[in-house]
């Protein structure tokens, strides 16, 4: 594989934590291209904090770890600056990440970066680890486009790959492959995106939903319009969300129309008890 311009790991590393009633910033540390946004708040209670990349996307050889962690009691939502572009790259060129997110006995935290677009020729390869303690709670939503569909550029990537593997106290709760080799495979086609062009997967772990409100949500995801959508139930009593359409701003708003629904939830030292969507 070919090696990046700075010949390193890129690294990102976020730890919040509980400060009496708020949630404060308690450590920060990235390398280039990296960089953290002073964090702000919708409440004391829930910090938001964006990280932006001092490039122009992601370009072969490049090698990422990024690691965002709430601590006991906090509630920590992280989102991204602008759309993440993976470039062209030589034959067998690639850029690979690993991503960690850690919710910690009573906090929360909400991952949503930008949609991600793989130009045409790019290959990318992901690894993500989301590590919940007890009670804690993570909301992990994300978009995949299918390229620069305007330059002709639709389902023209080598390869798109993201492993997802959540764990409750350390035992595995939940796996995902998502491998789309577009020379392989008819991507369009029946059982892939089915004549879609845009992917969107919400996962909440550790959502003690009722079955009221459970219902309710599963109603508004298949009441989506101009999307296909449907919602399941883990064996860990957790829930995944699959949304298929045709551009990333719908896709977007209607998750984020899905999470204000759980606005209850995302934030600490919340009781499962008398919560109503």
């Amino acid at each position: 594989m070919a090696q990046n311009a700075f010949g390193r790991l890129s690294r990102l590393s976020v730890t919040a934590a509980r400060d009496g009633e708020r949630t404060v910033l308690e450590r920060t540390a990235y390398t280039a291209p990296f960089k953290v946004m002073h964090p702000f708040y919708s409440t004391p209670q829930r910090m938001r904090l964006m990280y932006l990349t001092a490039s122009a996307g992601i370009l072969s050889g490049d090698r990422q770890a990024m690691d965002f962690c709430a601590g006991p009691g906090s509630c920590l939502e992280v989102f991204s600056q602008s759309f993440e572009k993976i470039h062209a790259m030589e034959p067998g060129g690639m850029a690979l990440r690993t991503l960690r997110l850690t919710a910690r006995a009573g906090s929360c935290l909400y991952y949503h970066p930008q949609p991600t677009i793989p130009f045409g020729m790019s290959a990318f390869s992901a690894r993500t680890d989301l590590e919940l303690e007890g009670d804690g709670r993570i909301l992990f939503w994300e978009v995949l486009t299918c390229g620069r569909a305007l330059r002709g550029e639709k389902f023209q990537y080598r390869l798109y790959e993201n492993r997802v593997l959540g764990r409750r106290d350390g035992a595995l709760i939940y796996r995902d492959c998502a491998r789309f080799v577009p020379e392989q495979m008819n991507l369009a086609g029946l059982g892939m995106y089915e004549g879609f062009t845009h992917l969107g997967t919400l996962l909440m772990l550790g959502f003690p939903l009722t079955a009221k409100d459970s219902a309710a949500l599963r109603r508004s995801v298949c009441g989506l319009a101009g999307l296909e959508g449907a919602m399941t139930q883990l064996g860990s009593q957790d829930y995944l969300v699959r949304m298929l359409g045709h551009s990333a701003q719908t896709l977007t708003q209607s998750a984020e129309a899905l999470a204000d629904m759980l606005a209850p939830y995302i934030r600490p030292f919340v009781s499962s008890q008398n919560i109503s969507l």
